[in-house]
């Protein structure tokens, strides 16, 4: 009986920390959470020394590599980080009080937020607004909260429409994003094993669209997944795909003609758009390789990420250690060299796809 509860308690933590997407990463070794400064001239990152979620908040000079700060990070309080802002400045992070923002120049909470409706649990990452006065929390009971991240405070609420609640048809929030001007809001809804991307006014309070998407649900299983939304830099576009695992396609909306087309872009596990919003780039950490998709004629290039000492955690890996630059100009993607255990970074140019930089 006791070897029977020890099993169950271990597949209940195991369970736990998988949905835990906003978690410390379970590799302590590799740079997480990315940020670039509006600039683009620095790169943040928080970089964990051991399972408890202690580490540093580090800074570097993007032209050369150089460490510009380097702090104490988590300390006593365990936070669980799950965002940095879009400004590059601060990283926001679940606590036992509620959520810590944090400023990255010197590791202190600035504040600490209540949860929303006081429910700590939220069925996806949330996401911040550019001009980060947003912040988007998903709730279990069918609503998204739109939280001022100066105070707290609840500006917005949207209410989904309810499908009946059973394993196929019940309604599921799997993505959001906001618009590159922070005025429109996009989330992704799951139901009936269908997809649909729904375009809200902030300003207004209104929905605008609800456009389904042509990638079917076959099961419970890919239902279950998480996808990343993301805007292009006019706002007028937007990609869909599965974050959660490795794609190989995205889906590509047209807000203006509200039509969708599937691009193929091979196994990947990081999209976003060129700066210029005339293609899609992909990254695949497993294949060393980068992607580009014209969207007029879905023409591919491909083009190798060129790393030789690279550790397995960026073979493996994992869309929340790669970011984009605010204006979408630059992609960063760390590693780790085997031989080193030094931290390096891959700056991408996001039109040509082209490695610029490598710093180590």
């Amino acid at each position: 009986m006791k070897i029977k509860l020890t099993t169950l308690l271990v597949i209940l933590l195991a369970s736990f920390i998988t949905t835990q997407s906003f978690a410390v990463s379970h590799n302590p070794a590799m740079a997480q959470l990315l940020s670039f400064t509006k600039s683009n001239g620095t790169l943040s990152y928080i970089k964990t020394t051991n399972l408890s979620g202690a580490g540093n908040l580090l800074k570097i000079d993007t032209r050369n590599g150089n460490i510009i700060n380097n702090v104490s990070f988590y300390n006593n309080e365990k936070l669980e980080t799950f965002a940095a802002t879009p400004d590059g400045f601060k990283f926001l992070a679940k606590s036992a009080k509620g959520i810590a923002v944090i400023h990255n120049g010197t590791g202190k909470t600035l504040r600490t937020l209540p949860y929303p409706n006081g429910v700590r649990y939220w069925p996806i990452t949330p996401v911040i607004s550019y001009n980060t006065v947003y912040m988007a929390v998903p709730s279990t009971n069918h609503k998204i909260y739109f939280v001022h991240t100066g105070t707290g405070k609840i500006l917005r609420t949207i209410n989904l429409a309810i499908s009946p609640k059973n394993a196929k048809n019940s309604t599921i929030i799997t993505a959001m994003a906001f618009s590159p001007n922070s005025k429109v809001f996009a989330y992704q809804t799951q139901s009936n094993l269908k997809n649909t991307v729904h375009i809200y006014d902030i300003n207004n309070q209104v929905e605008l669209n609800a456009i389904p998407l042509t990638n079917a649900v076959k099961n419970n299983q890919t239902r279950m997944n998480q996808h990343a939304l993301k805007f292009d830099g006019t706002g007028k576009q937007l990609i869909s795909y599965t974050s959660s695992l490795p794609s190989n396609s995205v889906q590509l909306i047209d807000l203006n003609s509200q039509t969708v087309k599937t691009l193929k872009l091979g196994n990947f596990t990081f999209a976003g758009f060129s700066k210029n919003s005339r293609s899609i780039i992909a990254i695949s950490p497993a294949d060393r390789k980068i992607t580009t998709a014209d969207i007029q004629t879905g023409r591919l290039k491909n083009s190798g990420l060129g790393v030789h000492k690279i550790s397995a955690a960026l073979s493996n890996g994992v869309q929340s250690n790669i970011t984009q630059s605010p204006d979408k100009s630059l992609i960063a993607v760390p590693f780790q060299s085997t031989t080193e255990n030094k931290d390096g970074f891959l700056i991408i140019d996001s039109n040509s796809g082209n490695i610029i930089r490598n710093i180590h």
